[in-house]
């Protein structure tokens, strides 16, 4: 008999977990009409559980008459808590999620919150976070941020962010801003599997 504890079987159970990540997401998309409760909703599912993906997330959204990206909202582990399931038990993908009111009111009033919501970033052409992101639609991924010392990626050193990725998040091929993703906490590198994942997520 196979031992279940053998890297491949693990593997296989990683991605069968985050495949049910995948469809709550979907059901919880189709359930919910509010777009503030929705992206605190995607952004506590990749910070919370037992084994999160990430330590913190962030999320700007393009504003295209300003030509800026805006900081809305940043989660951490600490802030995440844990997501109420509705519908079901955590691996059944008839389930969904929810986040209570109160929930949101205690992200947005953390310190981190509150930095990203300040925070401005014009987009400009010749930042290479700017260029692949927003420009390309396409990930992007530096263990340094203020590499070049342009003012996209000074204004997210700012943040305290070090090594970080970022993602576009599209509708029908729209650009309607980026999610950012770190591990400032134990400054786990973000391997290829958690890249991918976060591809599929946004």
């Amino acid at each position: 008999m196979e031992d279940s504890n053998t890297p491949q079987n693990a593997a296989v159970a990683k991605k069968l977990a985050e495949l049910a990540l995948l469809y709550q997401f979907s059901n919880t998309l189709l359930s919910t009409i509010r777009l503030n409760k929705l992206t605190h909703l995607t952004l506590t599912a990749l910070t919370s559980g037992s084994s999160p993906h990430f330590e913190r997330a962030t999320l700007f959204l393009h504003n295209e008459k300003s030509g800026t990206l805006q900081g809305m909202i940043g989660v951490s582990r600490e802030s995440a808590e844990d997501l109420i399931v509705v519908g079901g038990s955590e691996d059944s993908l008839s389930s969904r999620w929810d986040i209570s009111d109160e929930v949101i009111t205690r992200q947005r009033a953390t310190a981190f919150c509150s930095r990203v919501r300040a925070t401005r970033i014009d987009i400009d052409a010749s930042c290479a976070l700017i260029g692949q992101v927003i420009l390309k639609n396409q990930l992007y991924h530096t263990t340094d941020p203020d590499h070049d010392g342009c003012p996209a990626c000074s204004a997210i050193s700012k943040l305290g962010v070090t090594a970080f990725a970022a993602v576009p998040l599209l509708s029908r091929d729209k650009n309607l801003g980026i999610i950012m993703v770190e591990n400032p906490d134990t400054g786990a590198a973000l391997t290829l599997e958690s890249l991918h994942f976060l591809q599929l997520f946004a």
